[in-house]
């Protein structure tokens, strides 16, 4: 019981240590998110909820631009999708099953961000327990709901200085994945997915506007499979010839065998 228990502490203890980064890099996010929303007009009360019911990073902040512009629910969905859509990619990797019970594996699916897929893609998905996946992911979830409410409670008060002063914010987000995507190459490191990840960042960067997200992730997922492709048929070479070598050393042995018998007759 005692050992259980001290494992028990040790899975949050690591998940609390790995979502660190990601708390760093949420909370001046939510922040921001917050005073964009008070200075677009909106309450201030509705922070915590769009941080706790939406929870969809950059979508939230469009969202807000959306509402304002009394947009349809049919553009809001469509938009959602769009921005959003490659956590569709995510879930093909992502330990979802890890989680005991439904509403468990409900709310892990749901929290399901790009910092929390960059931190839990770098460990041993058959190692992982279902207390450090939802320590990690509640913990980002928290400090993005907390940073938003920090947020809305600056933007009512000094929301004309700082509106000003938020595009500030915007290079947290890049700061943050560069600090996992540094960490996650050096527990797997991966020339091959390193470059289809610069290629791709390449794509996004020449083409911009809005397709630049659209084109960045097609890239990248196609660079991807092509690695995929090539590293499986390697494999399957280097096994081909393994079992062509044992082929030959079984019918070298056999042959001596055979050679000693008739040597034996005669």
């Amino acid at each position: 019981m005692l050992k259980g228990m001290a494992q028990s502490l040790s899975s949050v203890r690591d998940g609390l240590r790995d979502s660190t980064p990601i708390f760093l890099g949420y909370i001046p996010l939510g922040i921001a998110f917050g005073i964009v929303l008070v200075t677009a007009g909106i309450p201030g009360w509705w922070a915590p909820i769009f941080a706790t019911v939406v929870y969809a990073g950059s979508m939230e902040f469009l969202l807000v631009s959306l509402i304002t512009g009394g947009v349809g629910l049919v553009t809001v969905a469509l938009s959602a999708l769009f921005v959003n859509g490659r956590h569709l990619f995510y879930g093909l990797s992502f330990p979802r099953n890890v989680p005991p019970g439904r509403l468990a594996r409900t709310y892990s699916i749901y929290s399901l961000t790009d910092e929390v897929y960059a931190v839990t893609a770098a460990k041993d998905h058959s190692r992982m327990t279902w207390r450090y996946l939802l320590t990690v992911q509640l913990c980002s979830h928290l400090s993005w709901v907390l940073g938003a409410c920090l947020g809305a409670l600056t933007g009512s008060s000094f929301g004309g200085f700082i509106s000003q002063h938020t595009d500030v914010a915007d290079f947290v987000l890049t700061a943050l994945f560069t600090v996992l995507a540094i960490e996650a190459y050096k527990a797997n490191p991966d020339s091959g997915a390193l470059v289809a990840a610069s290629v791709s960042a390449v794509v996004t960067v020449a083409v911009g506007g809005r397709l630049a997200m659209f084109c960045g992730l097609l890239t990248l997922s196609l660079c991807l499979s092509a690695l995929y492709l090539r590293r499986r048929r390697s494999l399957s070479v280097t096994a081909a010839g393994g079992r062509g070598a044992g082929l030959n050393q079984s019918e070298a042995k056999t042959g001596q065998l055979n050679h000693e018998t008739r040597g034996s007759d005669e």
